[in-house]
């Protein structure tokens, strides 16, 4: 009910222009794995994960943590994509937006605007960066 309030199940509404199947979002399981990661990220990032769950993309870790050598965090980011070292920063954390970069990971800091990052809506930075098109084929 909550996701339905939310808008987050915007994609399951029927409509005659999806004549084929949604890339990604096959199974009953990614489509509650997804429904849990956008209740946990902030509100600001939900329309891009919705993006990206239909394009096919592996979902994120939500409130991912950077740690140094002796396991003090330095820096978090709202989600990230460990296996392909890319975090989106909100705005607010854009600070620790070089602890990321010297730890050689990929990042995206959304704009003022937080739908965008750079001027492009985030998720299709996201998506290039690991490797997936917005029709969720790998390239």
């Amino acid at each position: 009910e909550s996701g339905i309030q939310a808008g987050d199940c915007e994609i399951l509404k029927p409509s005659a222009a999806l004549a084929t199947p949604l890339p990604g979002l096959v199974h009953q399981g990614e489509m509650q794995e997804w429904a849990k990661l956008s209740e946990m990220a902030a509100d600001v990032v939900r329309p891009g994960l919705r993006e990206l769950a239909m394009g096919g993309a592996e979902p994120p870790t939500v409130g991912y943590e950077l740690a140094d050598e002796r396991g003090f965090v330095i820096a978090e980011a709202e989600l990230a994509w460990p296996a392909h070292h890319v975090v989106l920063l909100t705005s607010a954390q854009g600070d620790m937006r070089d602890a990321w970069s010297k730890s050689g990971w990929h990042v995206v800091t959304l704009d003022e605007d937080l739908s965008t990052a750079g001027g492009v809506a985030w998720s299709e930075i996201v998506m290039a960066v690991i490797g997936k098109s917005v029709t969720g084929e790998t390239q």
